[in-house]
């Protein structure tokens, strides 16, 4: 399945992000476009597109299914992408609420039945205040990730290592010596042509395969599905010199990766791996640390996680204080079946919440 160009054409689809500041990388047409060729069989693809004086304004590519959500089966709409999206900005212009009312407006005249609509990954406050201003439908906000961000506003790497604190100082110094004394460690970063992803993404699933993440098969290459998304990916953000990968290797073995992207003058860190039998030498931070070293170097102005969570807090918390939440939207369609989701989130789970919490207060005898 691909992006209907009449719907929206690729050019103005680009013109639309290159006037949004929150947009990102998980925005572009590249990766959409990557998104609608990997879409599941059961899964379509409807694009509400907006436009005002004969210029795109408002572009949501939407994914139609069936999922169950609290144990009920209902029809969703998700931002074409999901569940790899990361941070994503709502394709409109901004801080317009009469575009936003309109886009609320249209959604009903989806083909596709809908009883819940699921907007992840939004991480714009006046986003959040114009979409609740325009909003109709019964909604309900949640912080679904919390993502460290570096920012490297220092004139050299002698002030940069002099803002690290006393702590991460020891814990980077304990992991070098480690890994050192295994064999000679060399770090690589390479921002790949278009033929040379193929062999790195390649390397990447190798050392992800071995790790934990594809022994419980939660990495980004442990489906076929995914691997194949994520091969495409590379290939489309190559050719725009978005794709950066990050390598250690120790005395000539590549031991782990960190496979993210390079957008706006920004590293995102979208993902890491390293094999296991290295893993009481840090070789994740010790990456991490380069990373960020050589951003600096080579003039990036910031060092993001991008792929993080609230309950599994990223490395790069090491580094820094400074985060950005990503929110997620619940538009609850008033059919019986959305009621009936916004009525067990609104109720019965925090009900649920309380006893629970009632239970494990109570002293055990």
């Amino acid at each position: 399945m691909t992006l209907n160009p009449d719907a929206a054409p690729r050019e103005s689809v680009v013109a639309l992000l290159a006037r949004l500041p929150h947009a990102t990388v998980f925005n572009s047409p590249e990766w959409c476009e990557a998104a609608a060729a990997a879409l599941a069989p059961g899964r379509d693809l409807h694009v509400l597109a907006v436009t005002r004086n004969g210029a795109l304004a408002a572009w949501l590519p939407l994914v139609a299914a069936r999922e169950r959500v609290h144990g009920i089966r209902v029809a969703t709409l998700r931002l074409l992408g999901y569940p790899f999206n990361d941070r994503v900005a709502v394709p409109m212009l901004p801080g317009d609420t009469e575009l936003a009312a309109v886009v609320i407006r249209s959604l009903p005249a989806c083909p596709w039945p809908w009883d819940l609509l699921l907007l992840s990954e939004l991480h714009d406050m006046t986003e959040r205040r114009t979409l609740d201003a325009a909003a109709t439908h019964a909604r309900e906000w949640r912080c679904c990730s919390r993502s460290p961000v570096l920012r490297l506003g220092q004139s050299s790497e002698h002030q940069l290592k002099a803002g690290y604190g006393r702590t991460l100082v020891t814990r980077v110094a304990r992991s070098r010596r480690k890994l050192e004394a295994l064999g000679a460690v060399r770090f690589e970063r390479i921002v790949p042509p278009p033929d040379q992803v193929a062999s790195l993404v390649g390397v990447c699933k190798t050392i992800e395969d071995a790790s934990w993440k594809g022994e419980r098969r939660l990495g980004i290459f442990s489906s076929s599905a995914s691997a194949r998304f994520f091969a495409d990916v590379g290939m489309r953000f190559a050719a725009r010199g978005w794709l950066d990968i990050g390598l250690l290797h120790v005395e000539g073995k590549a031991v782990s990766y960190r496979y993210g992207f390079r957008y706006r003058d920004v590293f995102l860190d979208y993902n890491l791996a390293y094999l296991p039998e290295f893993a009481a030498c840090g070789p994740g931070r010790i990456l991490l640390d380069e990373m960020i070293v050589s951003s600096l170097r080579q003039g990036l102005a910031a060092v993001d996680a991008s792929r993080s969570s609230v309950q599994e807090p990223h490395l790069l918390n090491e580094w820094t204080d400074e985060h950005i939440d990503h929110h997620e939207l619940w538009l609850f369609r008033q059919t019986w079946r959305g009621r009936l989701v916004e009525w067990v989130r609104r109720h019965l789970r925090p009900a649920w919440h309380r006893l629970r919490a009632l239970c494990q207060s109570r002293p055990r005898r």
